[in-house]
C-alpha cells in the first residue's frame, strides 16, 4: 500500500530533467569554460566529444583552475605573448632581443644572450646537455638561424652564430648558402598580396609609454614587388585603427640593395615623417632588435 501511494505522488523523470542541456566541449579552454559558468547555478556540466558523453565538469573545482606551466621563446615581453599570459607560470625564458616588462612570482631559469638568433640558444642547450640533434631538426634549426641574421650578414651576428650553424650544416648535410638561397629566393612574391607582408612577422613594443607594431618582411629584391604605395598605406591605417595602436612601421629589408624601407601609418606617424625621404630607403639598416627598434626609439623620443 505504502508503495503503490509513493508511485501515485512521485513525478516522473521528465519533470525533472532538461533538454536544453549546457554542455561543454573538450577542446573548450578553461577560461572560457569558466566565464560561461558564471551564468548559470548548476553544479556539474556535461562534457562531450563528437556529440558523445565522455564525462562531467564540477563547477566548484573550477573556482581554482589549475595553471599553465610555460616557456618563452625567441620572446620575453607580455605584450608579444599569447593572451592571458600573466595567468600562466613561466618556468623558463630562451630569447636574444631586449628586456622588457617581464615579472615573475618566483625564480625562473633566464637565459639571454647577445646572439644573431634564438635558435643559436637552443642548438647551444642540445650540445651542453649532450641530446643527438636528429638531421631534420639540424636543418630547421640551421634555416632559422640563416633566416633570422641574412646568412650572417646581419649586425646581430657573432661568431658562436657562425660556429654553431656550420656544426648544424654537418649534422644536416646542408650547405649553408645553398639553404640560404632557397631560403631567400625560391619563394614566389607575386602570390603575396599586402596583406601577407604586412602581417608575416610583427611584434608589440612599448617604447616611451607608445604602442608601437614593428611589422617585418625580407625579401630579395624590392624591383621584384609590385606593390602600390597608396594601398599600402591605406591598409596599414585601417589596421592601427582597428588596433588603437599609436605606430605602425612596416619594414621592408631588401637582401640585394643591403638596406630596408620604411612606411608608417597611425596618430604618431605624422611627427616622424619627417625623419624619412621621399624613397624611404636606409643602407644597412637589417636588423629589427639591434637597429630598427632603436632607430624608432629614437624617433620618438625626438619627437617629444
Amino acid at each position: 500500500m505504502n508503495t503503490s501511494r509513493y508511485l501515485y505522488f512521485s513525478l516522473p523523470v521528465s519533470a525533472l530533467m532538461s533538454t536544453k542541456l549546457i554542455t561543454f566541449e573538450r577542446s573548450e579552454y578553461v577560461e572560457d569554460v569558466i566565464r560561461k559558468m558564471s551564468r548559470y547555478r548548476y553544479r556539474s556540466y556535461p562534457i562531450v566529444f563528437e556529440e558523445q558523453l565522455c564525462g562531467y565538469l564540477e563547477a566548484g573545482k573550477m573556482l581554482y583552475p589549475p595553471t599553465k606551466n610555460m616557456i618563452l621563446v625567441d620572446h620575453n615581453e607580455f605584450s608579444q605573448s599569447v593572451k592571458n599570459i600573466e595567468k600562466a607560470s613561466v618556468l623558463e625564458v630562451i630569447d636574444h632581443h631586449r628586456i622588457h616588462d617581464f615579472t615573475s612570482t618566483r625564480p625562473v631559469y633566464f637565459r639571454n644572450e647577445t646572439v644573431g638568433s634564438t635558435c643559436t640558444i637552443v642548438t647551444s642547450l642540445f650540445f651542453e646537455h649532450n641530446i643527438p640533434i636528429p638531421r631534420k631538426l639540424a636543418g630547421l634549426l640551421l634555416g632559422a638561424m640563416i633566416s633570422d641574421t641574412l646568412n650572417f650578414q646581419s649586425p646581430t651576428t657573432t661568431q658562436k652564430d657562425i660556429d654553431l650553424a656550420q656544426r648544424l650544416a654537418n649534422l644536416a648535410h646542408e650547405t649553408i648558402d645553398e639553404l640560404a638561397y632557397d631560403i631567400f629566393f625560391s619563394n614566389d612574391l607575386s602570390q603575396k598580396d599586402i596583406n601577407d607582408f604586412l602581417q608575416e612577422d610583427m611584434k608589440h613594443f612599448e617604447i616611451t609609454n607608445y604602442q608601437v607594431a614593428i611589422a617585418q618582411s625580407i625579401i630579395p629584391q624590392s624591383s621584384l614587388l609590385s606593390i602600390q604605395e597608396q594601398e599600402l598605406k591605406e591598409k596599414m591605417e585601417a589596421y592601427t585603427k582597428r588596433s588603437g595602436i599609436d605606430l605602425y612601421v612596416f619594414a621592408l629589408t631588401s637582401i640585394l640593395e643591403n638596406g630596408t624601407y620604411f612606411y608608417i601609418s597611425g596618430p604618431l606617424a605624422q611627427q616622424l615623417q619627417q625623419n624619412l625621404d621621399q624613397t624611404h630607403f636606409f643602407p644597412n639598416i637589417l636588423s629589427r632588435k639591434k637597429q630598427i627598434v632603436p632607430l624608432i626609439t629614437n624617433w620618438i623620443q625626438e619627437a617629444n
